[in-house]
């Protein structure tokens, strides 16, 4: 799943799909803005009906107000965001999406923080094979039981492929 911190301008990822989204559950994905329609409501406030689209689907996601005044500065066709959203069924029976946050994904992250403390040694090896195989200029920083080291530079990062590897770890991506 994809994982969303909005604390301190830092981004904790973990892979989820919007068809992964059932109805009842909270999820953050990421996506990109297709379309983006303002509509104002009867209260005449703003609000925003987004359709969006990830690697496995395309699907209308509703901003309501509140949401749209805190994060309406992201909204716009063609953007890149972390979509924090809560899932249930319309009438039809069919899942519908409510943002509840909305965030730029970062253009120039500043590191990434792998969080290892709590994970199997399974996904310790996908976190190793994600490491290998994307080599890039990120720093890495391990941070294991409270203690955080950085990684030497041939073990740093590309988020290029990030969303193939289907981490369960705590990856936090954090911007400048």
């Amino acid at each position: 799943m994809f994982g969303l911190d909005l604390q301190g301008g830092a981004y904790l990822l973990y892979q989820a799909d919007l068809e992964e989204v059932s109805s009842g559950e909270r999820a953050t994905v990421a996506a990109v803005i297709t379309s983006d329609k303002r509509i104002t409501t009867k209260n005449k406030e703003r609000m925003a009906i987004l359709h969006a689209e990830d690697r496995t689907e395309k699907a209308k996601v509703v901003v309501f107000p509140k949401t749209y005044q805190k994060y309406r500065g992201n909204l716009g066709e063609g953007s890149v965001v972390l979509l924090d959203l809560k899932a249930d069924l319309d009438d039809e029976g069919e899942i519908e999406y409510f943002a509840e946050a909305v965030v730029k994904f970062p253009n120039n992250p500043e590191r990434v923080v792998v969080d290892v403390t709590e994970i199997s040694p399974h996904q310790r090896e996908k976190v190793k094979n994600w490491l290998l195989n994307t080599p890039g200029n990120i720093p890495v920083y391990i941070r294991e039981n409270g203690s955080k080291n950085i990684l030497p530079p041939g073990f740093w990062t590309s988020l290029e492929y990030l969303d193939q590897y289907n981490l369960g770890a705590s990856v936090r991506v954090v911007s400048k």
